[in-house]
């Protein structure tokens, strides 16, 4: 026994401390605050999940992560994520796609069918069918000829995660297609995204500041208007998603 024990002194709390985070990402306390709500309310605090286009597909983002195409061993400070949203790095969302735009996740006709209700689209789908507590939103390169309307669709898109209950993590894109093939003022997609994100207090990952000292800013060099990930490139979005 321990009764006989004598008591220790309670040891002095150390101070709470920010945490530290590249200048590429922005963690509002009222993020902090939405992510123990959703999770009050009964969403999975170990599941994330992903809404996006060909650079947040699945097999080039994720679940390099539960395949070993990532090699998180020498990432310490990381390992809590990884083993936290285990089962999130081997789902194939439906609300990630190649050649999906701001207007596609609402949209029925994306989905599979027979996966969701009738009428039911990718976003809704994937956030009932997941249940996940956060929603990682990356979208903007398909939009480039569409950016004059790119705006409320995604604060569309925002507003419908929170009212399910999910924490929204938005993300900056490396392109600047709306720019260069669209003719949008430069970086409008990406102004759009920082200002909901500031609007809203939610978590940002500037993706495209973070690329800028990369190689082709992370892109493939494809000849013409560069909008998929190089090696670099994908290995940072997963590092930036990580952290």
């Amino acid at each position: 026994g321990f009764d006989g024990l004598p008591a220790a002194p309670a040891a002095p709390l150390a101070p709470l401390v920010q945490a530290s985070f590249p200048a590429y990402l922005t963690l509002p306390a009222p993020a902090r605050q939405r992510f123990r709500a959703a999770i009050g309310a009964g969403r999975d605090g170990r599941v994330f999940t992903v809404a996006g286009a060909c650079n947040s597909e699945a097999y080039a983002f994720v679940r390099r992560v539960a395949t070993g195409l990532y090699d998180t061993s020498g990432m310490t400070a990381l390992h809590g994520a990884v083993t936290r949203f285990a089962p999130s790095f081997t789902r194939v969302s439906m609300a990630a796609r190649g050649g999906y735009t701001v207007g596609s996740l609402f949209d029925p006709d994306w989905v599979e069918p027979g996966v969701c209700p009738l009428g039911e689209g990718p976003l809704a789908c994937e956030l009932r069918q997941t249940n996940a507590s956060i929603i990682i939103i990356e979208l903007g390169t398909g939009d480039q000829f569409g950016w004059k309307d790119f705006e409320p669709h995604y604060r569309e898109i925002v507003d419908y995660a929170l009212q399910a209950g999910a924490l929204p993590v938005l993300v900056t894109k490396a392109d600047d297609l709306d720019h260069q093939q669209g003719g949008s003022p430069e970086g409008f997609i990406n102004d759009v995204i920082r200002r909901v994100a500031a609007e809203r207090q939610l978590p940002l990952i500037d993706f495209h500041a973070a690329t800028r000292s990369l190689p082709n800013f992370g892109l493939l060099d494809e000849g013409n208007f560069d909008f998929h990930l190089s090696p670099a490139g994908s290995d940072l979005h997963l590092q930036a998603t990580l952290q």
